[in-house]
């Protein structure tokens, strides 16, 4: 199969992989910066009762951009995120969150993926509207799709749905699951996903993920879909 048109493609991922490294290798009050032009202040809005009502030495927002900067690092330890969070509060004069990373672990455990889809949401969004006409593709606004697995913590809810491989012997594995995302090719922002366990094959997920396409948008795939026949082309 020829893809002249590949290596262009490639390269803008890699241009946007490093610009996020780049951006998100500083400290904590960089990325909020940056990031607070992308998200509506109302996501971190403090309820005075629900999740994080008893929290208050973590706060939602604090705790939101907090493990934001820890994902984005390779390596960071919880201790290092709470060093960073005590570290800007600490500049901005506010008052410090508790100096226990069992805390931050427990505050961090109570975001719902509910808020944290809102948040990718907005991002998705906010970046998408930056794009112009004249940079799409012959007219189309172009989807990447690829696929990977990931392990999971080892509870009795997760081993259920999402069971290790059979070779493990008990005990001694993590759940693993299957994850199949269209990424958009100008942002190199995931904008849609689908997960199951990791016996289910990437082409057996893609019909369910197909519903998603929106019209004007063209999706690239490498050569392991190109036997996977659709319903018809999305106009």
């Amino acid at each position: 199969m020829d893809t002249p048109c590949f290596s262009s493609w490639s390269n803008e991922f890699q241009h946007h992989a490093r610009q996020f490294r780049q951006l998100t290798q500083g400290f904590l009050h960089q990325l909020q910066l940056l990031g607070a032009t992308w998200i509506p202040a109302q996501r971190f809005a403090q309820a005075d009762d629900g999740t994080f009502s008893g929290i208050r030495k973590w706060p939602l927002k604090p705790i939101f951009w907090t493990f934001f900067w820890q994902t984005a690092q390779a390596g960071a330890s919880c201790g290092d995120a709470v060093r960073q969070a005590r570290a800007i509060c600490t500049s901005q004069a506010q008052p410090l969150p508790a100096d226990q990373s069992g805390l931050y672990c427990t505050a961090r455990s109570k975001l719902t993926l509910g808020g944290l889809d809102s948040v990718h949401r907005d991002l998705v969004q906010n970046a998408q509207a930056q794009i112009l006409e004249g940079n799409l593709w012959s007219g189309y606004r172009m989807l990447a799709l690829d696929g990977t697995c990931f392990t999971m913590a080892d509870t009795p809810e997760n081993q259920a749905v999402y069971p290790q491989p059979s070779v493990q012997k008990p005990g001694c594995g993590f759940p693993i699951a299957r994850l199949l995302a269209f990424f958009r090719l100008r942002t190199g922002l995931i904008r849609d996903w689908i997960t199951d366990n990791w016996h289910q094959h990437e082409l057996g997920l893609l019909p369910r993920l197909l519903e998603v396409v929106r019209r004007g948008e063209l999706l690239l795939a490498d050569r392991g879909f190109g036997n996977f026949c659709g319903a018809g082309p999305v106009h």
